[in-house]
């Protein structure tokens, strides 16, 4: 039964849900981990795949090169009661400048790519 309550949540996990077929690296659209130990890691978008990942985490999506349509799927579980101040954690060193400054691209920590 709901009581009336307000649970404030943060989001605690992302997920993505590929779902085109036949996606090429060349068409951009890349998911880049911008935290992985050793560097940037770079996923391609692979059919029928997913990629999960616990947020805040800095990361960014190569601008496209195709007017091909990529389909996938987002989201996030919750956590109540958890916050994390995003201004505090500065992107990492080796984070791609053009990822941050191409046309309907960011880089972000949250679990989305804008």
């Amino acid at each position: 039964m709901d009581d009336g309550a307000v649970v404030s949540c943060s989001r605690n996990i992302a997920l993505i849900v590929y779902l085109t077929r036949d996606w090429q690296p060349e068409y951009g659209g890349l998911l880049l981990d911008l935290e992985a130990p050793g560097g940037t890691r770079t996923y391609v978008p692979e059919f029928n795949s997913a990629i999960a990942f616990r947020i805040p985490r800095w990361h960014a999506v190569t601008p496209m090169t195709t007017d091909r349509p990529r389909y996938s799927l987002f989201g996030w579980w919750l956590e109540p009661g958890h916050k994390y101040d995003l201004q505090l954690r500065p992107a990492p060193s080796h984070a791609p400048a053009a990822a941050a400054t191409s046309p309907g691209q960011a880089v972000t920590q949250e679990g989305e790519h804008t």
